[in-house]
């Protein structure tokens, strides 16, 4: 009798060692279904997705609750499995474009667009913004998650991006406005390949790309990306891209579209306005302390400068960044900075023309307005404000002051000095 038990004991014990063998070797990727009750999403996998970062960080409150969230994928029967995509590399630069809603960031990013050697990930962000309105998400964790896609997609492993599949439904219609996306794309829409087939592809050219760049306005915070230095380890620069607020909100009202970002924080603050300019500040205030985890890290950019010496900022901005100017971005700004366009999103813009284009469509009221709510942010960032005689010289009075009379070294890092009180 004990000699039955001890062969069973023995076979067992071979079988588990078998199995544990089998599934050390075999890292495929499980084939994904695009379409999938978005309920299946949530349930916990029998698997737990077990590395070094949520180990590390598993006594966090935030962390716990993600680990039951994971990114996991489904496959053909419905059952559900986890998947870690080695990434031996991490991209040797990556910058994060820190921005808002109607600033100018659709030019912008076409500065890193435009350059084959950089990965662009165009609004990243976007569906966490939806997920929360619809309450699907806990508001809380916005931040949480928003932090953790970042460093997801900076380091190239998209496959453990939280709530994958639902990300993707959203992240699959900004993909055709990278460049590189030939093999994905036709006509600027996407081919019907499947969302494994897309991922590989666009991990395998982040693997090679020499600059990951994200721009988001969902996330803009720079406090916030602490988190990538301290916690993550990765080597990030911050573009900090602002504009003229009465620009900004001229943009916004044409549009007739709500700011969806607003909406979701739900804060004290109901007037949008005041939630923008205070935002500026908020971010001035931190950035001029001089954070030891900022340092070298951050450069202020604004838009009026992009759009008034193109060249000039593109080639100081990829100085800043360590990365070889494209002499190829020559081309392209020429091309686009000398065209205008109806279409708000387009990113051909008639330089000298839009940086005054709110002035000639906004009457003096909602000028002043903007004014009355914004003094700080304004004058920090060096824009003037303007009577209403100002506001219609356009010829004669200037909006905002050159990069060489502002209080502080505007396109070389951090503020030299800046005085804010508020």
């Amino acid at each position: 009798m004990h000699s039955v038990v001890k062969h069973i004991i023995l076979l067992t014990a071979a079988i588990v060692f078998t199995s544990s063998i089998v599934l050390q070797v075999d890292r495929r990727p499980a084939k994904i279904i695009l379409h999938q009750p978005t309920l299946t999403i949530h349930m916990k996998s029998s698997t737990k997705i077990r590395n070094e970062e949520t180990a590390r960080s598993s006594s966090d409150e935030s962390d716990s609750w993600t680990t039951n969230n994971q990114s996991h994928i489904i496959k053909d029967g419905g059952d559900i499995t986890s998947y870690q995509d080695a990434v031996d590399e991490q991209p040797k630069n990556i910058v994060i474009i820190v921005t808002n809603k109607r600033s100018g960031s659709s030019f912008f990013g076409e500065l890193f667009n435009q350059n084959r050697n950089v990965f662009y990930a165009f609004e990243p962000l976007v569906y966490f913004t939806q997920m929360a309105l619809k309450h699907q998400i806990p508001a809380n964790v916005f931040d949480y998650l928003s932090i953790k896609t970042l460093k997801y997609v900076s380091t190239c492993d998209l496959y453990n991006i939280p709530y994958l599949n639902m990300w993707w439904e959203t992240f699959r219609k900004f993909l055709c406005r990278s460049t590189h996306w030939s093999s994905l794309c036709k006509d600027n829409k996407l081919r019907k390949v499947s969302i494994e087939t897309a991922l590989d592809t666009i991990v395998k050219i982040c693997n090679l790309s020499k600059l990951v760049a994200v721009k988001t306005i969902r996330l803009a915070d720079i406090a916030s990306l602490r988190e990538f230095v301290e916690k993550y380890n990765i080597n990030v620069k911050v573009l900090h891209l602002v504009r003229d607020p009465r620009a900004v909100m001229n943009s916004r009202w044409h549009l007739h579209s709500p700011n969806y970002d607003f909406l979701r924080k739900k804060a004290k603050v109901k007037d949008e306005i005041i939630d923008l300019c205070q935002h500026s500040v908020r971010n001035i205030k931190y950035v001029s302390s001089q954070p030891d985890w900022l340092r070298g890290r951050y450069k202020l950019v604004r838009f009026e400068d992009v759009a008034s010496f193109p060249h000039e900022c593109a080639r100081q901005i990829y100085q800043f960044l360590g990365v070889e100017y494209p002499l190829v971005l020559d081309g392209w700004i020429n091309e686009n900075t000398n065209k205008d366009t109806a279409n708000p999103y387009d990113t051909k813009r008639k330089s000298a023309r839009i940086i005054n284009k709110w002035r000639n469509e906004m009457d003096f009221n909602k000028v002043n307005e903007i004014q009355r709510k914004c003094p700080q942010a304004m004058t920090s960032l060096g824009y003037n404000l303007m009577n209403e005689s100002q506001l219609v010289n356009v010829d004669n009075c200037e909006s905002y002051l050159k990069p060489d009379e502002l209080p502080f070294t505007k396109l070389h890092g951090i503020f030299s000095s800046l005085s804010i009180n508020q």
